[in-house]
């Protein structure tokens, strides 16, 4: 092979690797606008990319751990989703009295996520007291693509504390305990935010995307690096081509 197809080749492999390494750092995850407080009020938002190539994603269900009461759905236009409860281990106190159901299941279909795209779905809950392994809290997601490949997140760690990486991780928040003094007031507030309309729905989303930046900005330094590498390789195949040029000239 020719010095010059040589380039060619090492230039084309790293311009697939530099679309196809994005694509494959990218998971379904639960973030929220600030704290996850335990016994708080939050927006839960999930974040749902397309990692196919040809599918679309068409339906999301999201698995709720015990000790939420109720859920309140933002609408997402084009889905519809669908809320399903189940009795609880163990019932839940409240100032309105004590309740033996809490959500199991919230289910999103009729909508469509192309390839390459992203989709947001957020609901409002009162998080429990204790998490399922020590302060983590699990939401195990089904994603399921027009082609009928239903991608299952729903892995856990061993420990609380593990490093392990896993493949297909179950989207989870960590629960963090309410700061002394003032717990009550803070924990109002939230709750007040939950319901006060759609006119705080675009600044809830605002800070929810502020929160789940982290992940972007490691995708996008990812991204802008792979396209350095892709540009040096050009630059290198152009200098290779014309120092040819050039023997030829002087030959």
């Amino acid at each position: 092979m020719s010095v010059r197809n040589s380039a060619i080749a090492a230039l084309a492999a790293l311009a697939i690797f530099a679309i196809a390494a994005p694509v494959a750092s990218a998971h379904v995850t639960a973030s929220t606008s600030g704290d996850a407080v335990k016994g708080g009020y939050t927006v839960v938002t999930f974040r749902v990319p397309n990692e196919t190539e040809g599918a679309e994603t068409t339906q999301l269900e999201v698995k709720f751990p015990q000790g939420i009461a109720g859920a309140s759905v933002q609408p997402v236009a084009g889905w519809t989703a669908n809320v399903e409860t189940a009795k609880l281990d163990e019932p839940i106190k409240t100032d309105d009295g004590e309740l033996t159901e809490g959500v199991s299941l919230i289910k999103w279909s009729g909508g469509k996520i192309a390839p390459g795209e992203f989709q947001e779905f957020r609901v409002s809950i009162k998080l429990p007291d204790e998490g399922e392994l020590g302060d983590l809290l699990f939401f195990p997601t089904l994603q399921t693509y027009s082609d009928g490949e239903v991608v299952k997140w729903i892995e856990k760690p061993a420990t609380a504390d593990s490093t392990d990486e896993l493949d297909k991780p179950s989207p989870k928040l960590t629960l963090v305990a309410a700061s002394e003094g003032g717990d009550h007031h803070a924990m109002s507030a939230a709750k007040d935010d939950d319901t006060a309309g759609d006119d705080d729905a675009g600044d809830d989303k605002e800070a929810a995307d502020h929160d789940g930046a982290s992940q972007d900005d490691v995708d996008s330094a990812r991204l802008l690096g792979i396209i350095g590498i892709v540009l040096g390789a050009l630059g290198l195949l152009l200098g290779l081509i014309a120092l040819g040029r050039s023997k030829r000239r002087t030959s």
